[in-house]
């Protein structure tokens, strides 16, 4: 069925090629346009190349930190406003967990993503910006 709508460009900032698959599957057949960078720095660079609608970032990086990644981002007037869901298979520490909670719409486990968690979260973190609000979306699950 054809969906009306704006289409939502998602940025994929993950080194770990499987759970970018795992992703686009779970995504599959949803109004969501894709990209995928594999470092810190060609994600902060397709962020402002690209200015997509909502980033899924990885809390580990080969190059760089989830924290480096979201301090290059916040400080760019491009992509300060972009909300971001940060998806991790590590235990966060607690002061890990509130810094990231002020720069990220949500924080994701990698290990209980499924799709109806990750289109809830990300239709969630569209609406508070406002994107979100196609008033004839279906819920489908």
């Amino acid at each position: 069925m054809a969906r009306a709508g704006p289409v939502h460009k998602l940025l994929i900032i993950d080194d770990d090629d499987v759970h970018r698959y795992l992703l686009r599957q779970l995504l599959k057949d949803t109004p969501y346009l894709l990209s995928e960078a594999r470092t810190g720095p060609e994600g902060i660079r397709l962020a402002r190349e690209q200015t997509p609608d909502l980033i899924f970032l990885d809390f580990v990086l080969p190059d760089m930190t989830a924290f480096d990644v979201l301090d290059e981002l916040k400080a760019d007037p491009r992509t300060r406003d972009i909300p971001i869901i940060l998806h991790t298979s590590r235990q966060l520490q607690e002061e890990e967990r509130q810094r990231l909670e002020k720069g990220t719409s949500t924080i994701l486990s990698k290990h209980t993503l499924s799709r109806e968690v990750a289109i809830t979260r990300i239709r969630d973190a569209l609406h508070k910006t406002g994107l979100g609000t196609d008033k004839g979306e279906s819920r489908r699950g």
